[in-house]
């Protein structure tokens, strides 16, 4: 009898034990790939993909069902066009920016050189038809042309157009002057060999030209005299000069040429104040306005070394050199000589300051750079290549402004000095002119309504600050003006308008009316609208779109508008925001978002900044099958109001990927929204939670990096009777330095799967929260792994846990534990008992 008593007593003492220490060995055991295919049945479907953003260099165009069969047999597109299989073209950013030329104009021979005037209202085409032709920049029907008997080989122009200098071939070999008002020259003179190039000061008063074959001479000039002022010989053969400069003055002069020499004279002797030998032909040359600084270039010979070389007029020695080991066809100079820029007969642009020998960038054009110009501050780079086209470059990016294809190699290009104008001359037979930003034309508000006669874009274009057709390869265009909407007026406001337009460049501050819905730019039931690199800043709303399908907003600046920075409201669909910063609008937190979107579909919103708005970076709602990708939405809410990162609400088919979210209320607010995908964002230090979900269903948040917050993950419902949080899967996120990790509270039928919480107070709390499936998660440092608190049938399985500070055991079991811990103690009771008897 004893015996049986003991023997039942030690066996309940270890199902006691078992009992309690049961939710270490169902809970706690470490995961490994096998146990979640035994364990696990939920398969996450659509993985991401990678969703860096792929860049497309021009707009995209197209036509009918045979356009997209062609478009996605080269790889740009997915699907079949069907209702369950669309077309599907995403994760691109699209370059919109287009240019053409102001005009162009058809000469029937290669155009050998090209001149502009500073402010760019006179050019000089020198051509191999044997004629000088001469524009004034507001038409392309030349002002006068001149027949000078042989092909034209040179040109130059005075900073005001008020004086023409001309070099020809062989035969005639002659230095022609010319004044703006006439085709006849003033006068000419005979050099006895070809004219290869010129160069004159900013007043017309000096000018000099480099003489090649039959002559080798440098010449300058007076331009009151056909006589020069004197004559420099730089030897038979091979002193043929290619290439001249002249100071803003005209009181220095630089040569340089084929026997490698680069020449320095001062205008007042015909004796070189120095020379310097390159290790080939000094091919190309340029100075500075002051004259205190030139660069030369040199080319073919037979040492490989080909480069460039700085010097300051003072010295013969460079400051420094650099070697492009490839022929150096051209260089040019800002007008104080601290940019530099090189072209190469290796389809290299290198771009220097001056005071230093390392390249601030290269850009491989793919064709050999022929010509090239620039801008008197160095803001603007103009490249002619012999891949047929003409660049335009930016001093602070080595990625091309733009460029355009001319149709054929491009010889010669020359830029106006306050980099407003360039002109372009190819073999294609024709001179381009191109107009770049002014920056400084004012002008009132503009009011284009396709359903008024008196307003429609017909009537606009015939102002001088609207060009184009409004077809796709002709848009209707507006840029690089200034608008005032004077306190009282949109600045643009474009309404029932479906032809191709763009915005471009322009600056619109006032747009202040009595409605909330005025701003910089307006626009009413319109598409094909194209709103770029335009600063819209102190209006009532940034850019506001009502209505209006299939339009992109790139490149913005909309910062400091009384009330958001972008608005889309009521059926805007299918429109591209893209690229812009909208910081610090309004100072009203109801109303005062960086992007705010309303009752639209199928938008896409790529690479935007929304920060330090008095609102939310984002306020979206009633919004469906759209993306918001690889956006910046930081420190936003005006105190004491703390604004959302990026909001969501009563949308469907979302997808939030690649953002960056920080120091926000919540970093993400979703709310009541389904079949939305949360996937590889980042939020950190955000002061509520990271990423904030309630009411929602069908959800799946993947990847996501979220510390410091109140709650990394957060799913909830606002009560017991609305339990709408529900079906969403929670996988594959780190949660790290979180008070909590991952927050359930009233919160049912979620996957909580294989994620990573570190470094919390909780790495998993549930709170009030039913059937959910808790596995495969890992749970490290933090001071609870779980916590359980008024559940029911939440399944724990092939979670890891590593306490950082205390209680290894996955709390939450408290009834389990009492039990256990009683079944012990009574256990102990029940042996001392039987051994006192």
């Amino acid at each position: 009898m004893k015996s049986n008593r003991k023997t039942r007593t030690i066996i309940l003492v270890i199902l006691g034990i078992l009992f309690a220490f049961s939710p270490i060995f169902t809970n706690n055991s470490s995961f490994n790939a096998r146990d979640r295919d035994k364990t696990t049945n939920f398969n996450i479907e659509n993985k991401p993909d990678n969703l860096e953003l792929s860049v497309v260099s021009s707009p995209l165009h197209i036509d009918g069902n045979s356009g997209w069969t062609a478009f996605k047999a080269a790889g740009n597109c997915t699907g079949s066009g069907t209702y369950s299989v669309p077309y599907g073209i995403e994760n691109l950013a699209i370059t919109s920016i287009l240019i053409k030329p102001v005009w162009s104009y058809d000469t029937s021979s290669r155009n050998r050189n090209v001149a502009i005037s500073s402010n760019g209202q006179y050019i000089a085409v020198a051509c191999y038809d044997r004629n000088l032709y001469f524009f004034e920049k507001d038409n392309s029907t030349p002002l006068w042309t001149s027949n000078l008997g042989q092909s034209v080989e040179s040109v130059a122009i005075s900073s005001d157009g008020q004086y023409i200098v001309a070099g020809t071939d062989r035969d005639t070999n002659k230095v022609y002057l010319f004044e703006k008002n006439s085709s006849t020259p003033l006068w000419s003179y005979y050099t006895g060999g070809i004219v290869t190039s010129l160069a004159m000061s900013s007043d017309g008063q000096y000018f000099v030209a480099g003489v090649g074959r039959d002559d080798y001479s440098v010449y300058l000039f007076e331009k009151n005299s056909s006589t020069p002022l004197w004559r420099y010989g730089t030897g038979y053969a091979t002193g043929h000069v290619n290439s001249v400069g002249i100071s803003s003055d005209g009181n220095y002069i630089v040569a340089g040429a084929y026997n490698g020499n680069l020449y320095f004279f001062r205008r007042n002797n015909s004796t070189p104040i120095w020379t310097y030998k390159t290790p080939n032909w000094a091919y190309n040359v340029a100075i500075s306005s002051d004259g205190n600084y030139i660069v030369v270039g040199d080319t073919d010979g037979t040492n490989p070394a080909h480069g460039i070389y700085f010097f300051e007029r003072g010295n013969s020695t460079p400051l420094w050199s650099y070697i492009t080991w490839d022929s150096v066809w051209s260089v040019a100079i800002s007008s104080d000589g601290q940019y530099i820029v090189v072209g190469t007969i290796g389809d290299q642009v290198y771009f220097f300051e001056k005071n230093s020998s390392t390249p601030l960038w290269s850009y491989n054009i793919g064709g050999n750079v022929r010509s090239l110009a620039i801008s008197s501050d160095g803001q603007y780079i103009v490249a002619g290549s012999f891949d047929d086209k003409v660049y335009l470059f930016d001093k602070n990016s080595s990625t091309p402004l733009f460029s355009y294809n001319t149709g054929g190699e491009v010889e010669s290009v020359a830029i106006s000095s306050n980099g407003t104008y360039f002109v372009a001359g190819s073999m294609d037979n024709k001179v381009y002119l191109f107009r770049i930003a002014t920056g400084d034309w004012e002008i009132g508000p503009i009011e284009i309504d396709d359903d008024d006669p008196l307003k429609n874009w017909s009537k606009a274009s015939m102002y001088d600050w609207c060009n184009g057709s409004g077809t796709w390869k002709d848009p209707y265009i507006i840029e690089n003006k200034k608008i005032d909407g004077l306190n009282n007026h949109n600045c643009i406001r474009i309404d029932n308008s479906d032809v191709y337009f763009i915005i471009r460049n322009c600056t619109l501050i006032n747009g202040l009316g009595e409605y909330w819905h005025s701003g910089g730019i307006r626009l009413e039931n319109v598409t094909n609208g194209r709103l770029i690199n335009n600063s819209c800043s102190f209006n009532q709303q940034g850019i506001y779109l009502l209505n209006s399908n299939n339009n992109t907003i790139s490149g913005n600046i909309v910062n400091n508008n009384t009330i958001n920075g972008i608005t889309l409201y009521d059926q805007c669909n299918d429109n591209i925001i893209i690229g812009n910063t909208a910081n610090f609008n309004a100072k009203d937190p109801t109303a005062g978002d960086g992007i705010n979107i309303k009752n639209s579909y199928r938008n896409l919103i790529v690479g935007n900044n929304v920060s330090n708005n008095a609102g939310r970076g984002m306020d979206l709602r009633y919004i469906y099958d759209t993306k918001i990708v690889n956006n910046t939405a930081n420190n936003n809410g005006d105190y004491p109001f703390v604004g959302d990162g990026i909001a969501v609400q009563a949308s469907r088919n979302i997808t939030i990927s690649l953002n960056y979210v920080q120091g926000n209320g919540y970093g993400m607010f979703i709310y009541n929204d389904q079949d939305c995908k949360i996937l590889n964002n980042t939020a950190f230090s955000n002061e509520d939670n990271g990423i904030h979900i309630e009411r929602c269903n069908n959800l799946v948040v993947l990847n996501n990096n979220i510390s410091n917050s109140q709650s990394g993950i957060m799913l909830r419902s606002e009560s017991s009777v609305l339990r709408r949080n529900y079906n969403n899967t929670v996988s594959g996120n780190i949660v790290k330095n979180n008070y909590w990790g991952i927050y359930l509270f009233l919160t049912d039928n979620n996957t909580i799967l294989e994620n990573n919480a570190q470094d919390n107070y909780c790495g998993i709390y549930l709170r009030r929260s039913y059937h959910n499936n808790v596995s495969g998660n890992t749970l490290i440092g933090n001071d609870y792994c779980i916590i359980e608190e008024e559940c029911e049938g939440n399944i724990f399985e092939n979670n890891y846990c590593s306490n950082g500070i205390e209680n290894p055991i996955i709390t939450g079991y408290n009834v389990f534990l009492l039990i256990g811990a009683i079944s012990i103690a009574l256990a102990i009771i029940i042996i001392k008992k039987i051994k006192k008897s």
